[in-house]
């Protein structure tokens, strides 16, 4: 029978991560107390049986893979305000390897002046990676981050060392357009067959926000 409210340790090469369970849900997620050394791969070094964690594993080694797509994380323990939610929202638009300041965020979200409160959401994040407020930065320098500045500058040089390698975009002219390529997730039809379009590379901005 689950406890009210338990942590659970999750093994990786990363690390050992910490969540937190309420009633059989995730409720917080963890990275280890410190990064792993440049360039060590991502991987579990674990397994569970409850699908939440199974869930939970499986859209963090997406996200760390350097999946475009938009992974929903689970949901928050209590509501938050709406300013807060439109905050985690843009984070999750910002793309794998780029970067958005606070005050472009604060913009997105329709309040240009809090740039302060951005970076105070990002600090009450439940759920870093899944939504990446690590790549939410100062204007002048790298910023805060919940785990610490180290974790921080790991993840985004983690981002920027694998982010050549998933570049592989397709963008086609004519009647179908597409971007096929794993950073910005598939969208829209299929491609068209031979003759359907002339095919180029991707003219997407890396700085969305």
């Amino acid at each position: 029978m689950e406890t009210a409210e338990e942590t659970i340790r999750l093994r990786s090469t990363w690390g050992t991560w910490s969540v937190l369970l309420s009633g059989g849900r995730v409720v917080r997620l963890r990275l280890p107390p410190a990064p792993p050394r440049r360039g060590t791969p991502f991987r579990w070094n674990a397994t569970a049986r409850r699908p939440a964690l199974r869930r939970l594993m499986a859209s963090v080694g997406r996200r760390l893979a350097g999946d475009g797509r938009l992974l929903r994380p689970p949901p928050a323990r209590s509501l938050v305000p709406p300013f807060t939610a439109a905050v985690r929202r843009r984070l999750c638009e910002i793309p794998f390897g780029a970067t958005a300041t606070y005050a472009e965020i604060a913009a997105a979200a329709g309040s240009p002046l809090a740039a302060r409160a951005v970076g105070n959401a990002c600090a009450a994040n439940p759920f870093p990676v899944l939504i990446p407020c690590h790549r939410a930065t100062a204007a002048g320098g790298v910023g805060g981050f919940s785990a610490g500045a180290a974790w921080k500058r790991f993840l985004l040089g983690h981002e920027a060392r694998l982010l050549p390698r998933l570049m592989r975009c397709t963008k086609y002219e004519g009647r179908t357009t597409i971007c096929v390529c794993r950073i910005h997730g598939v969208a829209g039809p299929r491609p068209p067959g031979r003759g359907g379009g002339r095919r180029k590379k991707c003219i997407r901005r890396r700085r969305v926000v």
